[in-house]
């Protein structure tokens, strides 16, 4: 009897596992405070371009981390979507791409 009670309970428990794994989302949500900058002929590192800026101060632009990748492709992560335009709008200027 007892053996029964616990093999429905572990039963119940894998069941409340599963349920638990088809919700969790399958792909990554869109973030709107995140810049992908890619390399060009006319800018190969998109970081360096971007310190030479003087209009893109990271305080300003509340600019909270970067990741420079070996490609010279750049992402950005600002603190809030109204900062990230604000950042997309001097690199559009500045003539640096955007993914």
């Amino acid at each position: 009897m007892e053996e029964a009670k616990r093999k429905t309970e572990q039963a119940e428990r894998t069941r409340k596992m599963a349920e638990k794994q088809k919700c969790l989302p399958i792909s990554v949500k869109h973030n709107p405070a995140i810049l992908l900058l890619l390399p060009d002929s006319v800018t190969p590192n998109g970081l360096q371009k971007l310190q030479n800026m003087p209009e893109a101060n990271p305080c300003q632009l509340g600019i909270k981390r970067h990741i420079a990748f070996p490609s010279g492709a750049l992402l950005v992560t600002c603190s809030s979507a109204t900062q990230a335009e604000q950042l997309r709008s001097i690199t559009s200027k500045a003539g640096i791409p955007e993914n």
